[in-house]
């Protein structure tokens, strides 16, 4: 498939797909970060979701690392964004990882163009 594409193009993907491992390893952090935030009666359950989200992100990352350098690119060592908003209840956190999954989205978006 590397092959199907120009040099240009190439750089392009390979472009894209290093934000998107930035993204997905910021994710992963971000995630651990949230689940050790919360706090409350219904802790165990959303903590558990948040750490099965940094599992996902790593999965995520790992692939988009692999699909780099199949094309001849360098995985990048940059991690995206990492806000700390010290808001950490529930519906803020989810907001907060709602942005940032919009944003993964674009980039994967642009990936299919």
């Amino acid at each position: 498939m590397a092959a199907a594409l120009s040099k240009i193009e190439t750089g392009k993907v390979v472009e894209t797909l290093n934000r998107i491992l930035e993204l997905e390893l910021a994710g992963l952090v971000r995630y651990l970060h949230y689940s050790f935030m919360v706090f409350g009666h219904n802790r165990i359950p959303i903590v558990g979701w948040l750490r099965t989200q940094v599992n996902e992100s790593q999965a995520h990352a790992v692939r988009a690392g692999e699909h780099i350098t199949t094309y001849g690119g360098h995985p990048s060592l940059k991690i995206g964004p990492l806000l700390e908003t010290h808001k950490h209840n529930v519906d803020e956190i989810l907001r907060e990882a709602y942005g940032h999954e919009e944003q993964g989205l674009a980039e994967y978006h642009k990936l299919l163009q």
